[in-house]
C-alpha cells in the first residue's frame, strides 16, 4: 500500500501506534539539557510557566512533560480538522496529518518539554476558529501568542496582511496593535550586522523538517502564490519563511522559533499535490507520486532514527538531543551529590538533579 495513499481508518491505526511509541519514549528518555534550560530559564513565557507549575507539583520529569504531551495530542486533532477545512477530502487530509506527525521536529516536540508545542496549538486554534467565523477565540489566541517568547511578531504581520486584504478591519486593528506592542517590548530581538547566516538557517530547516520536505513546502508556497487564492494558512507559513530568511542575512536566528509555524505548511504541500493529481491522467501522475513517496520515505527514515538510534539523529543537527553519556552517569549517581563534570552548559541539568560540583 502506498505511503501517499491514506484513508481515515489507516490514519487512526497509525495514530494509536504513534502515541504508544511516544508514551514509551516519554518515560524512557532521561530529562535533557534543553528541557532543564527551559525549566530554569529567566524568560517569561507560557512554556516556562507551564513547566515550572508542574515541576512545583512534583519534581519529576514525567509530570513536567505531561502537559506538553497532552497538548501535542490536541494538536493532532486540530491539525486534522484544519486540514479538512482546507483540503476537503478525508484521504488527502489524512495524508497531510500523517506527514505532520512523522516530521522529525514535530515527533521530538511530542516527547520533550519545548517551545514549539504551545505555539503550534495556538496557531492551529487561531486558524480553525477564525475559519469557522468565530471572533472571541481568535483574538484571545493572538493575545496569548504575545507570551510565547518566540517570533510572534511575524504571526501578527501575517494577520495584518491577510486582514487588510480581506478588509476585516477589527482583526486588522487587533493584529497591528499587537504587532506594535510586541515590537515595543522586544519579544524577539532584531539586531546585529550582516554576517550571512542564510546557509546555516537553510541547513537547520532541512534538519528539523527534512530537506525534501522543506523544499516541498517552499514549492507549495510558490505554487499557491501564483496559481491559487492566498489563504490565511498561506500568509502565515510564507511570512515565517520569508522573514526568517531575511533576518538570517543580518543576524543568527533560532530557526526553532519559526518552524512551529512553518511545519503546518504540510497542508499546503498536500493541497498542491491533490490539485496536480486530480487534473492529470494516471499515466502522468507517476512522477508526482514518486516525489511524494520520496518526501514521505525520508521523513519516516529520519523519524525512525529518532526512535531507534537517537545519537545518529544528532548528525542531522537537531537542537533536541538525548542526555550525554556523562549525564546518564550523573543521573545514576545523583545520591552522591557531587560531580567532577564542570561544564557550565550543564548547570541547569545539575540543578534539576540537585547535584553539586566537586571542589
Amino acid at each position: 500500500m502506498s505511503l501517499c495513499s491514506f484513508d481515515k481508518n489507516r490514519l487512526n491505526l497509525f495514530i494509536i501506534f504513534y502515541i504508544a511509541v511516544i508514551f514509551i519514549l516519554l518515560y524512557t528518555t532521561p530529562f535533557t539539557l534543553p528541557e532543564a534550560n527551559i525549566l530554569y530559564s529567566n524568560k517569561s513565557s507560557l512554556t516556562n510557566y507551564l513547566a515550572t507549575f508542574f515541576d512545583n507539583l512534583n519534581h519529576n520529569y514525567i509530570y513536567i512533560r505531561a502537559p506538553f504531551f497532552i497538548i501535542s495530542l490536541i494538536n493532532i486533532y486540530l491539525f486534522y480538522k484544519v486540514s479538512n477545512l482546507y483540503i476537503k477530502d478525508d484521504k488527502f487530509s489524512s495524508l497531510a496529518t500523517f506527514i505532520y506527525l512523522i516530521t522529525p521536529g514535530v515527533f521530538v516536540s511530542n516527547i520533550l518539554v519545548n517551545y514549539a508545542t504551545i505555539p503550534i496549538f495556538l496557531a492551529l486554534s487561531f486558524i480553525y476558529s477564525y475559519t469557522l467565523n468565530q471572533r472571541v477565540i481568535p483574538i484571545l489566541v493572538l493575545v496569548l501568542l504575545l507570551f510565547t517568547n518566540i517570533a510572534s511578531f511575524v504571526f501578527y504581520l501575517a494577520i495584518v496582511l491577510y486582514s487588510y486584504r480581506k478588509k476585516d478591519w477589527i482583526l486588522f486593528i487587533v493584529a497591528i496593535s499587537l504587532l506594535i506592542l510586541s515590537s515595543a517590548i522586544e519579544t524577539y530581538p532584531i539586531d546585529g550586522i550582516p554576517k550571512g547566516h542564510l546557509l546555516q538557517v537553510l541547513g537547520v530547516y532541512g534538519a528539523t523538517l527534512s530537506p525534501f520536505y522543506f523544499l516541498a513546502i517552499l514549492y507549495a508556497v510558490y505554487r499557491v502564490a501564483i496559481n491559487k487564492q492566498k489563504s490565511l494558512l498561506w500568509y502565515i507559513v510564507s511570512s515565517f519563511i520569508i522573514v526568517s530568511l531575511i533576518l538570517s542575512i543580518r543576524q543568527k536566528i533560532k530557526v526553532t522559533d519559526f518552524t512551529p509555524f512553518v511545519v503546518i505548511g504540510s497542508i499546503l504541500v498536500v493541497l498542491v499535490f491533490k490539485d496536480v493529481i486530480s487534473i492529470r491522467l494516471k499515466i502522468f501522475q507517476k512522477r508526482y507520486k514518486i516525489v511524494c513517496m520520496t518526501v514521505v520515505s525520508v521523513l519516516l527514515l529520519e523519524t525512525s532514527l529518532v526512535v531507534l538510534n537517537y545519537p545518529l539523529y544528532k548528525l542531522f543537527g537537531s537542537r533536541y538531543h538525548i542526555i550525554d553519556t556523562s549525564m546518564y552517569k550523573i543521573a545514576e549517581d545523583a545520591r552522591k551529590k557531587c560531580t567532577k563534570n564542570r561544564h557550565k552548559r550543564y548547570k541547569n541539568l545539575y540543578k534539576y538533579y540537585s547535584l553539586e560540583v566537586c571542589n
